[in-house]
């Protein structure tokens, strides 16, 4: 039986976009994604939202790509 393990980096973050971001943030080594980074993640689950995934691996950073992501399926997916 295969297996496919699909890869994916998080999307673009608002400090990549808006580097004073990090001085005045609440949570400096947590920020949240970009006006593109939300489009990226969008773009990333609809891709593979036909795929049949059943676990999301993923740092606890982040957690606006890993709700993207999800968001087709949720039922299916374990987020571990």
């Amino acid at each position: 039986m295969s297996q496919t393990v699909w890869i994916a980096r998080h999307g673009n973050r608002i400090d990549f976009v808006n580097p004073d971001w990090f001085l005045t943030a609440e949570k400096r080594y947590d920020p949240h994604l970009s006006e593109d980074g939300h489009v990226q993640a969008k773009q990333l689950a609809n891709r593979l939202k036909n795929e049949k995934i059943s676990h999301i691996f993923a740092s606890p950073f982040c957690g606006q790509c890993k709700q993207q992501i999800m968001s087709p399926t949720p039922s299916i997916c374990q987020l571990n």
